[in-house]
């Protein structure tokens, strides 16, 4: 109800006269932070004061004495306070939790005289006390967590999160990626006669089925089950039955040489392969037929990947400095029946890379998950990354000394033009779920992390672990489906997961010494980027390096390794059985010989 009502001036004026104090009729304002309650509390004890036939004065200076803070500095005295003021205080005397609030400065107002001086000080002990502290004293409003929008719109504005938003420790491993672990029966090793064991080189894991597609030195595929899947899935339908991970459901020989990458087109309905022998290969997975052969590079194919947004174009790159854009509506020259066709390239970016007349192999290349136009490049000379439009011309005039013209590129970390560091390749590109960070997993052994809105700015935080070391191009990573983890290969023997939330990084800090010589890059990254620290998935590929990884439907990571095996590592949401398999420290008993976890902290 409203304080401008008759009836409750009355009631106060009342009130007043009844307590005989020089209470102005008419009451201030309340603000926000002055409520209904306080006002009750206050007249209610001013009504006990009446009927006890107290002075209040007395009262109120005896409150003064043991509520007035000690230090003078905190309440200025060279003008009073008004008596009741209809605005909040202008300037806070204290903190917020103890700023006196109105009822409080009318009290110590009573208390003074005209002069500001201190009026009646006597100690006796008052219940006003006690109903001054049994006033509610203002809230302080916690800063909430940030929504995942929110999260997403301050990448983009400002390409960065900001750290200790949620209230969390931050430079601290994250339990999710502590709950990983792998059997003893969860590998597959191929061993095709006479040729015997064959080492796997690349794999690539299906969108809609708990599938995984491996492929091999010798030129093969085989299709390992992560799990069951529906009736109504490709791979039901194309007449492939789940065997366990242990046992492959589909072998086939595509190439004659290695293949170095596969991909799956978004339904799962094709999967195209990439092989030393200069070509790229087409199969229909659900008739097990040929699509199309791609021809057009002059080196072996280092990629290959499938548009998010149309399962008819692809992306290659190679040894040769191209990349090359594969559209498999258009038509080309038959190979014969049951063989596919020959298609020709409808894009290509020739010397992207280009180092002078060196040609540099193109190490990666994918589509960004931000805009489907547009395509980020690295190469094994630099840690230049290089982003490109698919629908221009990359070429002023068609030459051999002309450039391709590059949408934008981001830059090499700063540090890699200092000695002792030098010029360190990418070997794997990786774009987050909803295209705010691309991941660059360098030779280096940090895993850089880009906003995706200012890629000209360089990297903005890095990933490194002791364990993370990338000797080889060989040496791939990977991000789940939900964009939460982050996992790498290392020439150590291990896999490392790096969780993606930027709450767990540690702050940059530079202690004025100069880098020892030898030591790793992730010192000198440290002083001027943000890091994060991963857990090692151990004792699972008996130390041999471990090349490529991959996210399944169902959270779970693949990873393939020199040892000949490729071993599959899930998530127990709890960590129980990977804490077991930590905690066993009998080796005698042979109980966790043969299977893997992850480290704890």
């Amino acid at each position: 109800m409203s304080s401008s009502n008759p009836a409750i001036k009355t009631s106060r004026k009342r009130k007043a006269a009844s307590l005989k104090e020089d209470i102005p009729a008419k009451l201030p304002k309340c603000s926000p932070r002055t409520s209904k309650i306080r006002r009750d509390a206050f007249f209610a004890g001013a009504h006990r004061r009446s009927e006890r036939n107290r002075n209040p004065l007395t009262e109120v200076s005896s409150t003064i004495v043991n509520e007035v803070p000690s230090s003078p500095s905190n309440i200025p005295s060279s003008s009073p306070l008004p008596l009741f003021s209809s605005s909040p205080l202008k300037t806070q005397l204290l903190t917020p939790a103890s700023t006196p609030d109105v009822t409080f400065l009318k009290k110590l107002q009573i208390a003074k005289d005209g002069d500001g001086k201190a009026g009646l000080s006597l100690t006796t002990p008052s219940p006003l006390v006690d109903d001054f502290e049994d006033i509610r004293k203002p809230r302080i409003r916690k800063p909430m967590p940030t929504s995942f929008s929110f999260q997403n719109l301050n990448r983009s504005l400002i390409g960065y999160e900001p750290n200790g938003i949620h209230g969390i420790r931050l430079g601290k491993r994250s339990w999710i990626t502590q709950g990983f672990y792998s059997e003893k029966h969860d590998t597959n090793l191929y061993s095709e006669p006479p040729a015997g064991t064959q080492m796997p080189f690349c794999l690539a894991t299906f969108n809609t089925s708990p599938m995984v597609a491996v492929g091999y030195e010798c030129g093969a595929i085989r299709l390992l089950g992560t799990g069951p899947w529906s009736d109504d899935s490709i791979l039901a339908k194309g007449g492939y039955a789940y065997r366990g991970f242990n046992r492959e459901s589909a072998s086939v020989m595509i190439h004659d040489n290695a293949i170095f990458d596969l991909s799956l087109s978004a339904d799962d309905r094709h999967i195209a392969s990439a092989s030393g022998d200069q070509t790229c290969r087409v199969n229909d997975i659900e008739k097990q037929t040929p699509v199309a052969v791609l021809t057009g590079h002059r080196g072996s194919v280092k990629q290959i990947n499938h548009s998010l947004d149309n399962n008819n174009l692809l992306l290659t790159s190679s040894r040769d400095s191209d990349v090359h854009i594969w559209d498999l509506r258009t038509t080309g020259a038959s190979l014969g029946d049951n063989l596919g066709i020959n298609q020709k390239p409808v894009n290509s970016i020739f010397g992207g890379h280009r180092a002078g007349d060196k040609a540099i192999s193109v190490t990666s290349a994918v589509w960004s998950t931000r805009n489907p136009y547009q395509i980020a490049t690295a190469s094994h000379n630099d840690a230049v990354i290089k982003v490109w439009d698919i629908r221009k011309s990359h070429f002023i005039k068609k030459s051999a000394n002309s450039r391709p013209l590059v949408e934008y590129e981001a830059p090499k970390p700063r540090f890699h033009d200092f000695k002792p560091h030098r010029d360190y390749g990418i070997t794997s590109l990786t774009f987050a779920p909803d295209g705010s960070r691309l991941y660059a997993l360098c030779k280096d052994g940090n895993l850089y992390a880009y906003s995706t809105s200012h890629l000209d700015h360089g990297p903005i935080h890095f990933y490194a672990n002791s364990r993370l070391k990338t000797n080889s191009f060989y040496v791939k990573s990977s991000i789940s489906r939900d964009g939460a983890i982050l996992a790498t290969g290392s020439t150590d023997g291990t896999l490392v997961l790096f969780p993606t939330d930027e709450k767990y990084l540690s702050p940059a800090e530079d202690d004025g010494l100069p880098v020892p010589h030898g030591a790793p890059a992730s010192v000198t990254a440290a002083k001027e980027l943000c890091n994060g620290t991963g857990t090692a998935l151990i004792e699972g590929h008996n130390g041999r390096e471990v090349t490529g990884v991959a996210w399944d439907i169902n959270r779970n990571v693949i990873s393939i390794s020199d040892d000949c095996v490729a071993r599959i590592w899930r998530d127990d949401d709890n960590g129980a059985r990977a804490e077991q398999l930590r905690s066993e420290l009998d080796w005698t008993n042979g109980e966790r010989h043969g299977c893997g976890w992850s480290e704890g902290d």
